[in-house]
């Protein structure tokens, strides 16, 4: 199985949150819809490939990796709690793995 790349990753998320990829990387940019697809993004980053945390915050043009550290902890509570959110988390993880 080969790893999707980042912007596979933003353009997948981008299209289920419908939510403009270069939006989803813009660094000023903080409504709750565009903030929750950027953490589902980076979220799957963290699961998805092999890209360390810094790079992944770099890629997004976060301060460190604790921002990464928050998003992966909140998608992650989300999808152990929330079947609707684990549904899209499952489905964005089908669409890159094929």
């Amino acid at each position: 199985m080969t790893h999707p790349s980042l912007s596979d990753i933003v353009e997948a998320v981008s299209g289920e949150y419908q939510v403009p990829a270069s939006v989803i990387m813009a660094k000023d940019m903080r409504t709750l819809a565009v903030t929750h697809a950027r953490h589902v993004a980076q979220y799957l980053a963290c699961t998805l490939t092999f890209m360390s945390k810094d790079n992944i915050a770099k890629a997004f043009n976060q301060r460190d990796h604790s921002a990464v550290f928050y998003a992966l902890n909140k998608i992650s509570k989300q999808v152990n709690d929330d079947e609707v959110a684990r549904g899209r988390i499952n489905h964005l993880r089908d669409v890159l793995s094929k």
